[in-house]
């Protein structure tokens, strides 16, 4: 945020010490209530051309980056492609990967996320008090570190990578294969993590990445976890070439699991748990919301693995699960379904069409059997 005033005073910060950019992106108190729920996130896009801030291209290509500001134009329609084809001559472009812009993109496929629940009565504060004072209320400044406490903030971070990486070998009792999933999570280039540490790695889980796949940590997975101490269950992640995992909010895999992203599909997995022997076969698009719990031996397919001689068929077709979803155990969720926010699916069930948002489906093939429920 900068402000040059006329009298030749100039105000500069950046977001992280701008009351302003604090209250709207670090603690998410005044934008607006469909930023946290936004229904233009993700794939298939509805529009024929997006555009947004390519965040990240000096990182890419330095010679894209003037500091003016760099457009990300994203193509999504043989209309949008002959719309953009109409002014390509006028402008300075170049051709990037959908993988290489969601690097600096994590907006592109998640909402705004909140960090308190508190936007009702930051706006009635609000009316009672000024900005300054409302802020130090609901969103502190944070003060600027000295280099001192950077450098000892810097080893501390170091020293807890250091014992982290001990404990992991303690954890799999120095398994070749838990070495090299560990080897992979702490250095592989096919991890894009804000921080190492947000994998969290248990005896007996195999994590593969396959050629130009992408695992992309924004909040801590934990894989393998088992709820008897001893077990030797194994746990798997494949991501198949040119597949991407992205993780959104803290998620834990119970052991047992087997999560397989196919080629050129996708995996989002906004927050919660899914239990032990539970399958992702993910082709096209699986989006996972926050707060879901998904029960032991689910099913979860967005490709059939065969093909079907019949028109129009699609081997894939995508899968969205919203927030707070409860799935029972033993449930099968089938490719092309939309789960609505706080929907219950019975144990058994098999789904094949959407479920209503606030609703419970049972049966095969499941049907509502219950509205405007609520669970904990």
């Amino acid at each position: 945020m900068r402000v040059d005033f006329a009298n030749g005073k100039q105000y500069c910060k950046d977001r992280y010490h701008d009351l302003y950019f604090i209250g709207y992106l670090q603690s998410g108190n005044f934008a607006r209530p469909s930023c946290y729920q936004c229904h233009f996130k993700g794939f298939p896009q509805k529009s024929d051309i997006t555009l947004a801030d390519f965040w990240g291209i000096e990182r890419l290509d330095k010679s894209m980056d003037q500091d003016l500001g760099t457009s990300l134009v994203m193509i999504n329609s043989d209309k949008g492609k002959d719309l953009f084809d109409s002014i390509k001559e006028r402008i300075v472009y170049k051709q990037f990967s959908m993988q290489e812009a969601r690097i600096g993109n994590p907006a592109m496929d998640t909402s705004l996320h909140a960090a308190v629940n508190n936007r009702e009565l930051f706006f009635n504060e609000l009316d009672n008090m000024s900005f300054k004072e409302i802020a130090k209320k609901f969103f502190p400044t944070p003060q600027r570190e000295s280099t001192l406490k950077r450098s000892i903030k810097l080893q501390i971070e170091k020293i807890k990578l250091f014992k982290h990486a001990l404990g992991t070998l303690h954890r799999i009792g120095l398994s070749k294969i838990n070495l090299i999933t560990t080897y992979t999570c702490f250095y592989s280039k096919r991890i894009k993590a804000l921080n190492r540490l947000f994998y969290y790695n248990y005896g007996n889980s195999i994590l593969q990445i396959n050629s130009n796949a992408t695992l992309f940590l924004n909040a801590f997975l934990k894989v393998g976890e088992k709820q008897v101490k001893y077990s030797n269950e194994e746990t798997r992640i494949l991501l198949e070439n040119d597949s991407e995992m992205y993780v959104n909010g803290n998620f834990t895999v119970y052991s047992g699991s087997y999560i397989r992203v196919f080629p050129h599909s996708r995996l989002i997995l906004n927050g919660g748990f899914i239990n032990e022997k539970v399958q992702i076969s993910c082709g096209d698009t699986i989006e996972i919301g926050d707060r879901c719990a998904i029960g032991r031996d689910v099913v979860i397919r967005s490709h059939d693995g065969h093909t079907i001689d019949k028109e129009g068929y699609k081997i894939a077709k995508p899968i969205k699960i919203g927030e707070h979803v409860w799935i029972g155990q033993g449930a099968t969720i089938l490719k092309g379904v939309t789960i609505g926010n706080n929907a219950i699916v019975a144990s058994g069930s098999i789904v094949t069409k959407d479920v209503p948002a606030n609703s419970m489906v049972a049966g095969v093939p499941a049907k509502v059997i219950y509205t405007n429920v609520n669970w904990h």
